[in-house]
């Protein structure tokens, strides 16, 4: 009697583990779906932001979005350290203009990629060289860099300490040669004198 029971019982165990497998419980975790593609005509903003570390964060960078008169809508994904921003139809936005946002708001944008039919707007681009004097190092260098990277209006900073000079990449709509060189100079160790600026490159 109490082999036909274990047998019994390993006959049922069997059936309803190749039940379970059949409906999915025991196949293990699905990938996820690839993330859609925006609508016809739409246009969107996938922001990789560095410094999310909670709900609140993400719900906080959310937020800061959502005030962007350009933007229609937005998602955080806190796992993916992710922003998608739904860009409202016939409207411009720069990266710099969304980059500008992500530093308000305490976190730092690490890449942006557009997709759909329309690309961001450039906004008018320029690129400015600095003499810079008073470095003492390379780390001087890298520290100057990546604080004009923070200041609205900067796209991208390179600082050659050998040569002593800086070259930034920036928004003439937002910011100025002047206001750059005023910056460096306000953090009283270093001294920058706005050396050339070729023609900027119209909106396109």
């Amino acid at each position: 009697m109490r082999v036909k029971f274990i047998g019994w019982f390993v006959a049922a165990g069997g059936a309803i583990a190749l039940m379970l497998l059949v409906t999915g419980v025991l196949s293990g975790p699905t990938s996820a779906p690839a993330a859609a593609a925006p609508p016809d005509g739409a246009r969107e903003a996938v922001v990789s932001v560095s410094g999310l570390v909670c709900s609140i964060c993400a719900n906080s960078l959310e937020a800061h979005l959502r005030k962007m008169a350009a933007v229609d809508e937005v998602t955080v994904d806190l796992d993916k350290q992710v922003a998608t921003l739904r860009v409202k139809p016939d409207v411009d936005v720069t990266d710099l203009q969304i980059k500008d946002v992500v530093r308000t708001a305490g976190f730092r944008v690490t890449n942006i990629e557009w997709r759909g039919e329309a690309t961001a707007a450039s906004g008018e681009k320029a690129t400015a060289t600095f003499t810079i004097d008073g470095m003492d190092c390379t780390r001087c260098a890298a520290n100057l860099a990546r604080l004009l990277e923070e200041e609205p209006g900067i796209a991208a900073a390179r600082v050659d300490f050998e040569n002593k000079r800086a070259v930034v990449d920036y928004d003439a709509n937002t910011t100025s040669p002047e206001q750059i060189e005023q910056t460096i100079n306000d953090l009283g160790v270093l001294r920058a004198e706005h050396v050339s600026t070729p023609a900027t490159k119209d909106k396109e």
